[in-house]
């Protein structure tokens, strides 16, 4: 079955292993790697209006010093100055609230430049909940997003020790900026519920998104961007060390990754990763 290849494909130098005892030519396996990698997977097509939207509760999370957000996204349209309806300006790409703050990132295009979108990232934390609010920050930049093609988008929140916390947002494995901004959750290891809205505006498709609690590795990114929308998190793939010898390796789509890398993907704190199945009836 290849309705979930993350599953059932290995890679052995140039043969490709399907269950235990199958195994292909390395033509064939180029041309499922092609077929896994720029295929569509399972998505929720969004039309882009304020009605349409995902909306998950009860997430459990835990992130005292920095997490990262990672979205499998898919855009109809790019950024027009001449748009004058306000519901079609920009879209929510997610929003998550807790008991003690939230963040929101919002695409607009309302000042967008050279065909870039706006990104808007807001963050804030209250003392009480609805009655004070302890910081309310926000931050913006320009980014270019290629409509009509898979992009996994990464925002990277953390609150280091030693200087300002600050929040990264990361296209396809590829920093595009960062900035100083508050962090919403509290430094002590306080597990709590959260609610997420994902996609609200969007005209185009999500297929899935995770949250981990650490500042996912750039290259772990990157590598998670290159085995295809199918590939919904680090876990999938991953063989845990077997002694202290071995750093364990991964097999993401046709990839394997051994050393350093790989003992990175091994450690990568998951604390949730949802996909469309989740909301089908």
């Amino acid at each position: 079955s290849m309705t979930s290849p993350y599953e059932h494909i290995l890679l052995d130098n140039s043969n490709l292993t399907v269950g235990p005892c199958i195994t292909y030519h390395s033509l064939l396996l180029r041309y499922i790697n092609n077929l896994i990698t720029t295929s569509d997977p399972k998505h929720i097509y969004l039309p882009g209006n304020k009605k349409s939207y995902m909306h998950v509760t009860n997430l459990q999370i835990n992130c005292p010093s920095a997490f990262t957000f990672c979205v499998w996204i898919k855009l109809k349209s790019i950024p027009s100055t001449n748009n004058t309806d306000k519901d079609t300006k920009g879209f929510v790409l997610y929003r998550t609230r807790s008991q003690c703050g939230g963040v929101d990132v919002l695409l607009s295009t309302d000042e967008s430049v050279d065909g870039r979108w706006k990104v808007i990232i807001r963050s804030f934390r209250e003392k009480t909940p609805g009655v004070s609010t302890i910081f309310k920050e926000e931050v913006t930049g320009y980014v270019y997003i290629t409509p009509n093609e898979w992009h996994l988008i990464s925002v990277r929140h953390t609150n280091p020790l030693t200087k300002s916390p600050y929040v990264s947002f990361i296209i396809d494995g590829i920093l595009e900026w960062e900035n100083d901004l508050g962090y919403p959750y509290p430094a002590t290891s306080t597990p709590m519920d959260s609610q997420w809205i994902l996609g609200l505006g969007l005209y185009g498709c999500i297929s899935s998104f995770s949250l981990y609690n650490e500042a996912v590795d750039i290259q772990l990114l990157k590598l998670l961007f290159e085995q295809g929308s199918r590939c919904h998190h680090l876990s999938q793939g991953i063989r845990y060390p077997q002694s202290s010898f071995d750093s364990g390796f991964i097999t993401l789509g046709t990839l394997i990754t051994k050393g350093q890398l790989a003992l990175k993907a091994v450690k990568a704190s998951l604390m949730f990763s949802i996909n469309t199945s989740y909301f089908e009836a």
